[in-house]
């Protein structure tokens, strides 16, 4: 689910609203933990400390910090109360009720930022005890297509087809790779350059080993799943070629840098022969 919403004003205003159930609760239920990673206009995490503040319409104030090395996938993480007293009744199991619009913003220095997207799974978002990732995008959209104004225009500088952000469309693909331009943003690869895409190629095999090249981008976790029918795909383990010969297989790859990474996948008989990659 994504949610995005723009405003005329200098802050701007992203609201989402909360399912909760009905039943009380004493003493209060636990907290509902809302983490997620803050990014700027060209998808890369904010390296920058700063505070987190969740806001609701009757005055609830929550804060948290928001801190560059937190984890691999969050940079910030709010513990929501559930007697933040937005209801009427203070145990309600969640502290964010149905009809109780609630704002992010995130301040860096003297500057406020009001994310453009909001994106995440906001199913179980109030949930006591539960919790949620809400990924946050600052900067501007002006013709609301959900790419930033800034990478746009970097795509229009490369290529002749676009001449204006209008022209820019989520959904082309530009350079016939497979991704659209709105895919290409979230990796954070090129849309105009079709050799530098979300693939997987297998460029050799050995009675031992499918060696598997892909491209990784910082500041992402790369998963790898195989299948031997196509139908049924499950997480495969896997070393980087300098990994030790007795090192044990890694199931998730977290990328430092861009490159271009070469992957042992083990090769056993009647298992995976087909591959495809997965990348948060």
């Amino acid at each position: 689910m994504r949610i995005t919403c723009l405003s005329r004003n200098l802050l701007g205003v992203a609201a989402a609203t909360v399912l909760t159930a009905s039943a009380l609760a004493f003493p209060p239920a636990p907290h509902h933990l809302i983490k997620g990673m803050v990014r700027d206009e060209m998808g890369y995490p904010i390296d920058a400390e700063g505070v987190v503040i969740l806001k609701t319409v009757s005055g609830v104030q929550i804060e948290a910090p928001l801190t560059p090395s937190l984890y691999v996938d969050a940079s910030y993480r709010l513990e929501v109360p559930m007697d933040a007293g937005i209801t009427s009744d203070s145990y309600k199991p969640s502290a964010l009720n149905p009809l109780a619009p609630f704002t992010i913003e995130i301040q860096i220095g003297s500057q406020t930022y009001l994310p453009f997207e909001m994106s995440g799974d906001l199913a179980a978002l109030g949930e006591a005890g539960g919790t949620t990732v809400i990924n946050l995008t600052l900067g501007e959209d002006s013709d609301g297509d959900g790419i930033p104004d800034t990478w746009e225009r970097a795509l229009i500088a490369k290529t002749s087809r676009y001449d204006s952000l209008d022209d820019v469309n989520p959904g082309d693909d530009l350079d016939g790779d497979g991704l659209s331009n709105y895919e290409e943003y979230l990796a954070n690869t090129y849309a105009y350059n079709v050799l530098d895409g979300l693939s997987l190629k297998i460029v050799s095999v050995s009675d031992s080993a499918y060696v598997i090249e892909f491209l990784s981008i910082a500041d992402h976790r790369y998963t790898i799943y195989g299948s031997s029918d196509s139908l049924d795909w499950q997480e495969q383990g896997f070393k980087l070629e300098s990994d030790a010969e007795g090192d044990e297989p890694r199931m998730t790859y977290d990328a430092a840098e861009v490159e271009l990474l070469r992957v042992l996948v083990p090769r056993v008989a009647g298992g995976a022969n087909l591959f495809r990659l997965s990348v948060r």
